[in-house]
């Protein structure tokens, strides 16, 4: 089975495929050796570029902007000898940049363009405990290329003539060497990866302070918030799961109710589940985990029942959302999966499928917490409606407060499982997630950094959702203009339209034989100084209104009509 698409997967093997180069045999060839020094710079800058981006929400002290600014200094450093360069195709140091280039932008995915979470890990990237797990292994990465600097710069001294060709018997004793023979560039290359060693010393002091025991490795479990979709593994079926139920979070999503009674039917399977396999184990297992079995059996039992009754209470509720469907089929897809694997399993597969339990655990504190975003949101937007008689639906009432209690007090009950599951004996599955969950306190929301104000919900009655509208006319092309301004346009007669367009017909070129609608949306656009409220109020003295009130048809050609009376000055801008 190929190795997961993970944070810590790509990080690790970028640091790997860095020793690899770091001890690979130096270029020959002066031109060769600048290029390969200028792509382990690279591989500096880019480390240094992650480390900054991984410590900008964990707070203003931390290792990780420690070891950004320690990098930084070091690269601009040798910027006018060694500029950062991009390795090429064939290069020893391609694999590293490529490999943390991919890790960067997995994590980056996780927020958007200002920082706000796009992703259900989002939150990790505040942690800063999960900031200092990922800071160990990037200065650990900077060690091995700077142990390679070092190497290179202490073999270019010791053969500074190796990269010059070899002499033919045509080179008189005047004639200059060619510049991929110049020895003095190649000790200009070492004496600048020199330089290097001290930063090798500060990422090392910074490794050293990170690898303390009981950190949460939540970063190294991070995968891509979109994979593919056929034939892929339970594991990343879940994390699409993870991530749908993370975009239910998002203003102005409202959650359909089928996709809430979806994942509390998912969460009662799990729950049940895991419920009867630790109690299995409990009787079969050894008598050292007895006790943790016993545990797990416990709280998976009093998860089961809260998310059942939890299920039973959101089903009888509607609501007026109708996002998440999709998230709705692919919970089903999975309790229907997680009931198929139990209905076969052997003796000999329940091992596995306790696995598979522990694993799909993790996921309930995080499904809790979105259905409670939702709720919450449904109710606030009065879109949250409670049975009344006959088959009837009513407002919210008394009933949404039961229910949000019932979601906290789920939630709870979910943590104190996973707590429970992280202490089995045998490999825990995404052992750092499980143990940051594992630490959070029940009455502490488990997507705080997920979590914006919801904005208000503009009047149901209301049909649009802004205030343009566009319009195509055969001679003027597309008119967008100001929806209130056409509609006030639109309550004056063609007379007084043509009046407001007089000072603008030669510019707009008006044809004379012009649709109702374009001349509005012509005065919306060039003439709105007469649609403002003390405009208005001042037509009804004014000479266009007067003349012009009873009258159907243009009083006179464009051009030729009385101009409008000039504009007061309101002080507003208007």
């Amino acid at each position: 089975m190929p190795d997961p698409l993970t944070y810590g997967h790509l990080a690790e093997t970028a640091r790997g495929q860095a020793a690899l180069a770091a001890v690979a045999p130096p270029p020959v060839g002066a031109d060769e050796v600048v290029r390969d020094a200028t792509e382990l710079v690279g591989v500096l800058a880019l480390v240094g570029r992650h480390a900054r981006f991984l410590g900008r929400g964990a707070g203003p002290s931390n290792p990780a902007l420690d070891l950004a600014w320690h990098v930084d200094q070091a690269v601009m450093a040798l910027r006018s000898v060694l500029p950062a360069g991009r390795a090429g195709p064939g290069s020893v140091w391609a694999a590293p940049q490529d490999l943390l280039g991919t890790a960067h932008d997995l994590l980056s995915a996780q927020l958007g363009p200002r920082g706000e979470p796009r992703g259900p890990d989002a939150g990790a990237l505040t942690h800063p405990g999960a900031v200092t797990a990922a800071t160990g292994r990037l200065a650990r990465l900077v060690v091995v290329v700077t142990d390679g600097a070092a190497a290179r710069a202490d073999h270019l001294r010791r053969h500074p003539l190796a990269a010059a060709p070899p002499t033919s018997p045509g080179d008189g004793p005047g004639r200059a060497p060619p510049r991929d023979a110049d020895p003095s560039r190649v000790l200009r290359v070492a004496r600048a990866l020199d330089r290097l060693g001290n930063l090798r010393d500060a990422a090392a002091t910074i490794g050293h302070s990170c690898d303390r025991p009981g950190l949460p490795a939540v970063l190294d479990e991070v995968t891509p918030l979109l994979g593919a979709q056929i034939g892929e593994s339970f594991d990343l079926k879940l994390e699409r799961l993870r991530h749908a139920a993370h975009v239910l979070t998002r203003p102005p999503v409202r959650s359909h109710h089928v996709t809430l009674t979806e994942f509390a039917d998912l969460a009662a399977a799990i729950s049940e589940l895991t419920w009867k396999l630790a109690d299995q184990a409990r009787r079969h297992g050894p008598h050292p985990a007895q006790d943790a079995y016993a545990q797990v059996s416990t709280c998976a039992h009093r998860a089961a029942l809260a998310w059942t009754a939890l299920h039973q209470d959101v089903g009888r509720m509607r609501t007026l959302g109708f996002e998440g469907r999709q998230a709705a089929r692919l919970a089903a897809g999975l309790r229907h999966q997680l009931n198929d694997a139990a209905a076969t399993a052997t003796a000999a597969d329940l091992a596995a499928l306790l696995r598979v339990a522990r694993r799909a655990v993790v996921l309930l504190p995080d499904l809790a917490t979105a259905s409670d975003i939702a709720v919450r949101r449904l109710a606030g937007e009065g879109l949250l409606k409670s049975p009344l008689d006959a088959g009837q639906y009513g407002g919210p009432g008394l009933v949404t407060d039961d229910l949000l209690a019932s979601y906290a007090d789920t939630a709870a009950k979910s943590l104190r499982l996973v707590s429970a599951c992280a202490r089995l004996p045998g490999p825990q599955p995404t052992p750092g997630r499980a143990a940051l969950l594992a630490a959070t306190s029940p009455t502490t929301t488990v997507l705080t950094a997920t979590r914006p104000p919801a904005p208000a919900l503009p009047p149901l009655d209301r049909a649009r959702q802004d205030h343009t509208t566009w319009l195509h006319d055969p001679h003027h092309g597309i008119l967008t203009c100001d929806t209130d301004h056409l509609e006030q346009a639109l309550c004056h007669p063609d007379p007084q339209l043509w009046d407001m367009l007089r000072p603008h017909a030669r510019r707009l070129h008006l044809r004379g034989t012009e649709s109702r609608i374009t001349l509005a949306a012509l005065v919306a656009i060039h003439a709105p100084e007469w649609l403002t409220p003390t405009s208005l109020a001042a037509q009804a003295d004014s000479p266009i209104s007067t003349a012009t009130s009873a009258v159907s048809e243009p009083s006179a050609a464009p051009g030729q009509a009385a101009s409008p009376p000039p504009v007061t000055d309101t002080g507003l801008g208007l």
